[in-house]
């Protein structure tokens, strides 16, 4: 397009001069052609860009991330004049399209269409738009190019994929609770507390106490119910879809992973999250695990929604206690979660926390709280950690 502007301004400064020298009705009429054909383009476009109809469609409203679905656009001209050179561009952030280019020319006689068919995979959990993003129209003498966003794009809700655990991240959980049934492998009673004047030294800890070097009585006793917690945040850290989309993608997609681990070592998992207050999703077995699904791919992330208040909640409704492992999936490994991963260890449950961001965890980090397994995932990762 650039060498046909400079030859175009070449020819139309030569149609001055020649008018300048000469004069003449002939040069006169060369000059003004030459005037006109800028202004006869741009009316072409427009025209153009007022006539072009795109059609695009999934053959599926059930899109999940990581899965390629069917997609096919059409491009139609209804009208009696052609249309030259249109270029379709394709949204490329959140989900990709194969087999097609943005640098295509696709040229539509009157009445014509032209139809793609092709596959569309989207790359994150969430609503957003796919398909065609832009449409380019050009004119014949390629001077004139607009760029206009496609009138009609596709808004689609994206379900979480669900994989099975990769191997690291399985080999972190079985570490976790092979370690935690060496070091407490017959004490049901494990909710403690500060011994006080009175107490019955029969309901001494001396595990417990062991560990932490001062006197501590059961609180509670009862047999520790079998299966895990998975305590997931909820809170949107971000309004920038680029940033918060594939960080919810991630801790949603693990999450489920985690889920489907245990349920399919017949473990009874319970997911704890703040939605319209402290929720529990759980599943007990594979044919359970359906309903579990949709109630986690329906769940909505906000910015009120804190991980302070939902880690604050989980220890108040003391269930935790009697569970034998504890998975959390958080973004950021602050105060309250090493409180609470503190708190877990002390009482006996086995901790592994995962935190979802693109940092890396400091030496003295990983190692301030013994016998908690800490892990931090990039929410752009290919899935190594949990992928099939």
């Amino acid at each position: 397009m650039k060498r046909n502007r400079l030859i175009f301004l070449a020819l139309w400064l030569s149609s001055l001069i020649f008018i300048s020298f000469r004069g003449g009705a002939l040069s006169y009429s060369i000059f003004a052609a030459l005037t006109a054909v800028p202004f006869v383009s741009l009316a072409y476009a427009a025209y153009v860009y007022w006539a072009y109809r795109i059609r695009q469609e999934c053959f599926t409203p059930d899109l999940m991330a990581g899965r390629a679905t069917p997609f096919y656009f059409t491009l139609v001209n209804e009208f009696p004049l052609g249309f030259c050179s249109i270029r379709v561009g394709f949204f490329s952030s959140f989900s990709t399209i194969t087999g097609l280019s943005d640098d295509t020319d696709y040229e539509l006689l009157p009445g014509s269409r032209v139809k793609k068919e092709t596959s569309l995979l989207c790359r994150y959990r969430g609503d957003y738009e796919i398909g065609i993003k832009s449409v380019e129209i050009c004119d014949y003498f390629r001077l004139i190019r607009l760029q206009t966003r496609n009138r009609e794009t596709l808004m689609v809700h994206v379900r979480p994929a669900l994989r099975d655990l990769g191997e690291e991240m399985a080999s972190a959980l079985e570490q976790s609770v092979v370690r935690d049934s060496l070091i407490n492998p017959s004490e049901p009673d494990v909710l403690v507390r500060d011994y006080e004047t009175g107490d019955d030294i029969r309901g001494v800890s001396w595990k417990a106490t062991a560990r932490t070097g001062k006197l501590l009585v059961r609180k509670k006793t009862g047999q520790r119910q079998e299966g895990a917690y998975i305590l997931m945040g909820t809170e949107r850290f971000s309004t920038d879809q680029r940033e918060y989309l594939p960080l919810e993608n991630k801790m949603l997609e693990l999450t489920l992973s985690l889920a489907l681990y245990f349920v399919k070592r017949n473990s009874a998992v319970h997911v704890a999250y703040l939605g319209s207050g402290y929720r529990e999703a759980s599943a007990a077995s594979m044919a359970g695990f359906d309903p579990f699904y949709e109630e986690m791919a329906a769940l909505c992330f906000d910015s009120a929604l804190k991980e302070s208040e939902l880690l604050s909640q989980c220890l108040k409704a003391g269930m935790l206690y009697e569970c034998g492992t504890c998975v959390m999936v958080l973004h950021e490994w602050g105060g309250e979660a090493r409180r609470t991963a503190g708190l877990l260890r002390q009482n006996g449950v086995s901790v592994l926390a995962c935190i979802i961001n693109s940092g890396e965890v400091p030496p003295s980090e990983s190692q301030a709280l013994p016998g908690i397994r800490l892990m931090r995932l990039d929410p752009e990762e290919d899935g190594k950690e949990a992928g099939r």
